[in-house]
């Protein structure tokens, strides 16, 4: 018993490190790593722009026309990367609430993490607060996302998109429910393309085409999504769903849209549900990204 104890005594203890560094020309961001992984976050335009095996490439789609500038607050900037909307979409309308998305967000270092606040949404009348930490031992990264109603007594959700590059393929799983009897719903490009899109028994298998932008939306108890990049490594993406609760999109806790001409990336999007929100009172949305080596 004394032997094992000193051997695990012995052991190296697996460490989180958080960073300020700069990246890609935006200063003052937030690298946090282990011994398998690293996180950029970029507060300057409030989101995370890198998540990748250590050394390896980012699986995180990038804007590299846009690395190192700021938001002009006027016209809608794609830098890429994860970011945080408001759902439904009908709530604001396009272009996305300039405060919120591109904006420059407050930041803080927390316990094997980084916290962002974001501005007051004028546009979309909300806010918020993103925790995001990294596993000592994983590769996983856990977002805790809160978004609070700065405006009046509405029907709300907060909205995780993920940017990746385009990956081989996605795998969005589905199953009926009351409020989507088929289990999956074309939201943009209404007629899939049978060399896009495999549909199965139990999901859809999706890849990305130059032609035209697809979006699909669907809901699944597992609540994950898995895209398969660079070989042999797998991106998921999952979070807990809800099946007797109602959600934007007809119906939609788990969206893929798939982008179309020269910028080739692929979103992965969650969803939480639809609640009555009274102005100042939040919801969350907890989500985890994992990495895993296909065989």
């Amino acid at each position: 018993m004394i032997t094992l104890a000193v051997a695990l005594a012995l052991l190296p203890l697996a460490e989180v490190k958080v960073e300020r560094v700069e990246y890609h020309g935006w200063s003052d961001s937030y690298r946090i790593s282990n011994d398998l992984v690293d996180v950029v976050v970029v507060p300057k335009i409030g989101r995370v722009m890198r998540y990748g095996f250590l050394g390896m490439p980012n699986q995180l789609w990038e804007n590299s026309a846009l690395a190192g500038k700021a938001s002009t607050g006027k016209d809608w900037n794609n830098f890429g990367g994860d970011k945080m909307w408001s759902a439904p979409q009908s709530d604001w309308n396009w272009p996305p609430d300039p405060d919120i998305d591109g904006s420059a967000w407050t930041a803080e270092p927390i316990p094997n993490g980084v916290r962002i606040t974001s501005p007051r949404g004028k546009k979309s009348k909300v806010r918020f607060v993103r925790d995001i930490t990294l596993a000592p031992l994983s590769t996983d990264v856990h977002f805790r996302n809160r978004m609070d109603n700065l405006g009046a007594r509405r029907e709300m959700a907060p909205w995780q998109i993920t940017q990746i590059v385009d990956p081989y393929s996605v795998f969005l799983p589905f199953e009926p429910t009351g409020q989507n009897p088929k289990g999956w719903r074309a939201i943009e490009g209404k007629r899939l393309d049978p060399a896009l899109h495999e549909l199965t028994a139990d999901g859809l298998r999706i890849k990305r085409g130059d032609r035209i932008a697809y979006k699909i939306g669907a809901f699944s108890s597992k609540g994950e999504i898995t895209a398969s990049q660079f070989g042999s490594s797998v991106f998921h993406f999952s979070t807990r769903t809800y099946r007797n609760q109602r959600y934007a999109d007809g119906g939609s806790a788990m969206e893929v849209f798939t982008s179309a001409g020269a910028d080739k990336y692929v979103e992965l999007e969650l969803l939480g549900p639809l609640s009555r929100m009274d102005n100042g009172e939040g919801a969350y949305l907890e989500t985890t990204w994992r990495l895993t080596q296909g065989k």
